[in-house]
């Protein structure tokens, strides 16, 4: 099942992150497994919302070059492509005893 792409205005990060939300809580209703492929870091906190609101917290096995576990005094926002897996932790989305980064190459910013 292709879902196709997830519409929402630009320079809206939290209209996106309503939007790929609802579209992953979609994909769970109808009682598929959702894929997502494109987009940048900010997807990711939307769709494990959208998957902790059905399952409960979740694994997650995160192959990128960074955590992505940055706070908001990296850029001065709370939202920012540094932070989706802070946010899905500290919302208990993630589990953390469970989840991995991969192919990390940098230091956290912070514990």
């Amino acid at each position: 099942m292709d879902g196709g792409n997830v519409a929402f205005p630009p320079f809206d990060p939290a209209a996106m992150r309503a939007a790929v939300q609802a579209a992953v809580a979609a994909v769970l209703e109808g009682g598929a497994v959702p894929f997502l492929v494109g987009g940048d870091h900010s997807i990711a906190l939307p769709a494990l919302r959208a998957v902790a609101a059905r399952h409960g917290p979740v694994a997650v096995v995160h192959v990128d070059a960074h955590l992505d576990t940055s706070g908001p005094e990296t850029w001065g926002e709370p939202f920012h492509h540094g932070t989706p897996l802070r946010h899905a932790l500290d919302e208990g989305l993630a589990l953390a005893a469970l989840s991995r980064g991969d192919a990390v190459r940098s230091a956290p910013a912070s514990p």
